[in-house]
């Protein structure tokens, strides 16, 4: 049987998900390590938070999406600030006038939020699987 607790309340979900985000960016730094522990740092950081804090599926869902928002907030100020200050850098040949580069943020929210949210909900699975069995006799 896996331990049941009590739901988190948002400000612990939110501050979930800028540690496993913190983890995530963490995971660039190692040398050479880098090109493996990088793109898997969302679903590294989300189960580290999801062991950690036991968290639940809707649990570990809402801090993948929260680690997703994190990223994806910083890739749109990134592509706002290059648009804004190299104008000719990224070029508007779409008819609606938005760049192709604006679709960077959305991968980014995707991609960051698929993997946070899998090693949220495993993590959380795992370290409530370890809890259980340890009450058990």
């Amino acid at each position: 049987m896996i331990a049941e607790r009590e739901s988190l309340a948002f400000p612990q979900l939110a501050l979930s998900s800028a540690a496993a985000a913190g983890i995530a960016v963490l995971c660039v730094l190692p040398p050479v390590l880098h090109f493996i522990t990088g793109p898997l740092g969302p679903l590294i950081g989300g189960a580290i938070v999801g062991t950690r804090r036991r968290l639940l599926a809707r649990e570990g869902l809402l801090v993948g999406l929260g680690m997703g928002l994190i990223f994806g907030a910083i890739a749109i100020l990134g592509v706002a600030l290059a648009s804004q200050w190299s104008p000719g850098l990224i070029s508007s040949g779409s008819p609606f006038g938005l760049s192709a580069a604006w679709l960077i943020p959305v991968l980014i929210w995707a991609y960051v939020s698929l993997l946070g949210c899998s090693g949220a909900i495993i993590g959380g699975y795992l370290g409530r699987r370890e809890a259980a069995s340890r009450t058990e006799p």
